[in-house]
């Protein structure tokens, strides 16, 4: 079993129970991480936009990927299922009173914010069907994955200290026989 134990990979684990995910800040180290990690599941199409397009995008022929216009986001916000941002602005790139007006009523849709400073408005929790989960979150589990591998490589030593002993135990029987 893998067990993921970056924010990027468990964001992009999520929101790939999404058919349709808008990432914002694709070209940061984090971002880039999560554009990867989405690209490779096949069913999901992938909404990449920033601020300013500096960053290069190369993608697969076969990917579902769509680069938007940053000042088109919230046209584009009732399209998916998942909106992650991660960028490193200093201003948020979701406010509550623009998504609220953006989105189809029923509609659900998560709200994934791995920027510190926040770049998701936390108002944007109180929008009927929209939730919002933070950076905490996913560093949490994170932290928590990361001990579950460790102890499970400390139990893969012991399994090989107490089957490297049985087997030196073995060559003595068989040493003492040969004597």
């Amino acid at each position: 079993m893998k067990t993921s134990v970056s924010t990027a990979t468990l964001a992009a684990k999520t929101a790939a129970g999404f058919d349709s995910v808008m990432l914002i800040g694709a070209s940061g180290e984090i971002g880039g991480k999560i554009l990867k990690n989405l690209l490779s599941y096949k069913n999901v199409t992938v909404y990449i936009t920033e601020r300013s397009h500096r960053g290069k995008f190369l993608f697969p022929a076969d990917s579902k990927a769509v680069l938007i216009d940053y000042d088109k986001r919230y046209e584009f916000a009732d399209k998916c299922g998942c909106i992650i941002s991660a960028t490193s602005g200093p201003h948020f790139t979701i406010t509550a009173e623009k998504l609220k007006n953006s989105v189809s009523a029923g509609k659900q849709l998560t709200l994934i914010d791995l920027a510190v400073p926040r770049d998701i408005d936390s108002r944007v929790g109180k929008i009927e069907g929209v939730s919002l989960v933070g950076i905490d979150s996913f560093e949490q589990l994170a932290r928590h994955n990361n001990e579950v591998k460790l102890s499970s490589v400390e139990r893969a030593e012991e399994i090989i200290y107490q089957e490297t002993e049985a087997l030196k135990n073995s060559f003595r029987c068989t040493d003492f026989f040969r004597s």
